[in-house]
């Protein structure tokens, strides 16, 4: 009986396959981080309508047909940065100088949180 129990939180397919509310698991791991309020967003906002929706000094772009939740913006060092969740996983592009580094985290990856908490210095705005 356990072995039911446990699968039944453990999802099927990784939580960015469908566009649907992220599992509890994830989402409860995701909130109770230390990530980046801007990561926690792009996380609530999976599943929901198509559209801009501007949270804080973010604005997201939903787009259920490409699978992804992204905001741009500059940074507080100045950089321009690119935050996204989509079916690949979470991406995190900073470019400065006409320089870019990529920090990203794969799909199947998503739920282990410290991969992108230290990414905090880099989104946040001031």
């Amino acid at each position: 009986m356990a072995e039911i129990a446990e699968q039944d939180h453990m999802p099927s397919r990784l939580p960015v396959a469908v566009w649907q509310t992220f599992p509890s698991p994830y989402s409860m791991s995701i909130a109770g981080s230390m990530a980046h309020p801007a990561i926690k967003n792009l996380f609530d906002l999976w599943g929901s309508e198509d559209g801009e929706i501007t949270r804080g000094e973010y604005v997201f772009t939903v787009d259920s047909g490409d699978l992804s939740v992204s905001t741009d913006f500059q940074n507080g060092d100045g950089d321009w940065c690119s935050l996204s969740l989509t079916g690949d996983g979470l991406v995190l592009a900073i470019t400065n100088n006409g320089e870019r580094l990529n920090l990203a985290v794969p799909a199947d990856r998503l739920d282990q949180v410290e991969l992108y908490e230290d990414w905090f210095s880099h989104i946040q705005l001031h």
